[in-house]
């Protein structure tokens, strides 16, 4: 199984839920249930100076252009297809306003991806980690730690104009790597029932909160 899939985009439970900006509009769209997110800073302009570099292999990340949406395609079903069927949908996803999509690179090669968007909760807005993808050829080499720590920052630079109070992601409770990742970084279990993935996997939910600035 792909280490460092997060959500799975077909959970199998009614109901959706909207994404919204930081501009306040709403953005509904043909999202699955339990995989709407909207809004990342009315665009990507305000996040699209935050880059990255790994700390052990010459990675960068970028955000990702009109050309990288087959690619995203491609990953998509070779990493996710144990969860259902998401070659076609993660394409929809990067086109959709108020998902920001970012592109891992190595030697101007393409390594993986993040996607990731902002919803409005009961208190303030959450961070959504919607998929993190690494090709296979390049997994075990931090790329998944890299992507997840770039959302983070993203979520952190968010808060200090908007009030963005954590971040957000799914994995499937099979997926133990994923869970051990996502803990190391500080993510804990949220609880709850929030459905399942097409491939018939539990999904969990788990949450890292956002420090205030300054605090």
């Amino acid at each position: 199984m792909p280490p460092f899939q997060t959500r799975g985009p077909s959970l199998q439970r009614t109901g959706s839920r909207a994404g919204v900006d930081l501009a306040g509009r709403d953005s509904r769209g043909g999202f699955p249930p339990k995989a709407a997110a909207g809004g990342a800073l009315g665009g990507s302009q305000e996040l699209e100076g935050l880059g990255h570099r790994a700390h052990h292999i010459d990675v960068i990340v970028r955000p990702a252009r009109p050309s990288d949406e087959s690619f995203i395609g491609e990953l998509a079903g070779q990493v996710f297809s144990v969860f259902g069927n998401y070659q076609p949908l993660l394409p929809k996803w990067f086109k959709a306003p108020g998902i920001v999509t970012y592109i891992s690179e190595l030697d101007q090669g393409r390594t993986g991806y993040l996607m990731l968007g902002f919803f409005r909760d009961a208190r303030a807005l959450v961070g959504d980690v919607l998929a993190i993808a690494v090709a296979p050829e390049y997994q075990g080499r931090g790329i998944g730690r890299m992507l997840l720590e770039h959302a983070i920052a993203a979520c952190e630079r968010a808060s200090e104009h908007s009030p963005v109070r954590a971040i957000r992601l799914s994995v499937a409770d099979s997926n133990a790597r994923a869970r051990h990742l996502f803990a190391s970084c500080g993510f804990a279990l949220v609880p709850g029932d929030f459905g399942s993935y097409e491939g018939g996997q539990e999904a969990l939910h788990m949450e890292r909160p956002i420090p205030l600035p300054g605090g």
